[in-house]
């Protein structure tokens, strides 16, 4: 698959055409007969334009050869996601018929991220360019939308920081320098991790490959490239700051002034201290005061 990034770029015309333009902060306003002036309205849903912009974009679109009903009934669904919906239903459907989705496939997805935050949209975007794009990991269709789906509206907390991760740790295992793994292996290993640190809201990326080079170098254990990926993912689940707290217990181990321990007990003891980065739940006996009998 050689899929150019030009053949798959969004077009805006007819958003031009169609949406008004939201103020630089993203507010909408009204006119209160009431109050007199212009006014700020954070709570309001403009599921007309939502659904007329939906509408004639369908309209446009012969080639998805939908019956007046069809049309209709998809722009009701796109309005219920209110301000913003149609830019989202329009945006995620174009990048993937333009990518060679079904028109209908394409339009039930629209539909999801029409009813979903625009950071979750421009979630799905990112991640399903840099999976499918041949001058990324070039996957196949299926898999980039999966992977894309994954990562922009299937996780607990902040889409924007896992697709970050996913970005970063793509960069990291297909580089020359670093581990230079086939893309396919490369995917499931970069989503897997982004997966992995979402559960602490991101950002797990950076110290990750720190940990790595660390494990790997003459100042470290010196492990070969397998054996810093496994213990690398091993201590990252505990936290992002599991990385720091082995690399300093490590370096505490085998210091002269520290504790004198050989390599690989050195590497025990770093480890068990990094697993203790979680903090400890709530409720749990780790957390009771001793009291007297």
């Amino acid at each position: 698959m050689s899929v150019s990034f030009k053949k798959i770029i969004v077009h805006f015309g007819i958003l031009t055409l169609l949406l008004p333009i939201y103020s630089c902060a993203g507010k909408k306003i009204r006119l209160d007969s009431n109050a007199g002036p212009l006014q700020n309205v954070e709570d309001s849903c403009s599921s007309t334009r939502e659904f007329v912009t939906t509408h004639e974009f369908l309209r446009i679109k012969k080639e998805f050869q939908l019956s007046d009903q069809e049309a209709r009934s998809i722009s009701e669904r796109v309005a219920a996601g209110c301000s913003g919906a149609g830019g989202r239903f329009i945006k995620t459907t174009d990048l993937l018929t333009r990518s060679g989705l079904g028109s209908r496939d394409a339009a039930l997805i629209g539909i999801q991220f029409a009813l979903k935050s625009e950071e979750e949209a421009e979630a799905f975007e990112s991640v399903f360019k840099r999976a499918f794009l041949a001058e990324y990991l070039d996957l196949d269709l299926f898999t980039s939308v999966k992977i894309a789906k994954q990562l922009s509206i299937e996780l607990k907390n902040s889409t924007q920081n896992s697709r970050k991760d996913f970005e970063a740790l793509t960069d990291f295992c297909t580089s020359g320098k670093s581990l230079d793994l086939p893309k396919p292996l490369c995917a499931t290993f970069a989503q897997r991790i982004a997966v992995l640190g979402n559960r602490f809201n991101g950002n797990i990326a950076k110290p990750f490959t720190e940990l790595f080079y660390f494990l790997k170098s003459s100042k470290g254990p010196g492990l070969i490239t397998g054996e810093a990926l496994d213990l690398s993912e091993q201590i990252i689940s505990s936290g992002p700051m599991a990385s720091e707290n082995f690399i300093t217990a490590y370096r505490y181990g085998v210091s002269k002034a520290g504790l004198r321990l050989s390599t690989k007990d050195s590497i025990a003891l770093a480890h068990g201290l990094a697993r203790k980065t979680q903090p400890v739940q709530s409720g749990s006996n780790a957390e009771k005061p001793l009291t007297k009998n």
